[in-house]
């Protein structure tokens, strides 16, 4: 909280994804810094006066910080019997080079209860890197 007036926006998937796949990026408020170095204003008051600009070497430090603690989860997957491929895509970056594939098992269920067929996958052969989204 400060002692003006608050105005809160979300991060597009772009930027969100910036910083979830840099880990030395904005991780505590001692190293998270902002720069509005705009040749025009970003935001003006309701006098339509511009902001004052903050430069790299005058930049504002953080005032609160709250670390990611949402687990990811798996959105959506494809399986392509053309190319012998299984896509995985997470709502946001994972660490692709830490997937075991063996623990993934496809079955012809949705819940598993009543299932007749099912295969663990084998194959160990991933992207790597940090990415949204996993080709195996």
């Amino acid at each position: 909280m400060s002692d003006g007036f608050d105005i809160e926006f979300n991060l597009n998937v772009e930027d969100f994804m910036a910083f979830q796949a840099n880990p030395n990026l904005a991780t505590s408020e001692n190293d998270t810094f902002l720069v509005a170095t705009a040749t025009t204003a970003f935001i003006t008051s309701s006098f339509s006066l511009p902001i004052n600009a903050r430069s790299s070497s005058n930049s504002f430090q953080a005032t609160d910080y709250v670390a990611d603690a949402s687990r990811p989860s798996i959105v959506d997957f494809t399986l392509d019997l053309n190319t012998g491929t299984v896509i995985l895509t997470f709502s946001e970056v994972v660490d692709t080079s830490t997937l075991d594939v063996s623990q993934i098992t496809l079955q012809d269920t949705e819940d598993g209860s009543q299932f007749l067929l099912n295969h663990c996958l084998h194959s160990d052969q991933s992207t790597g890197g940090d990415h949204s989204r996993a080709d195996i």
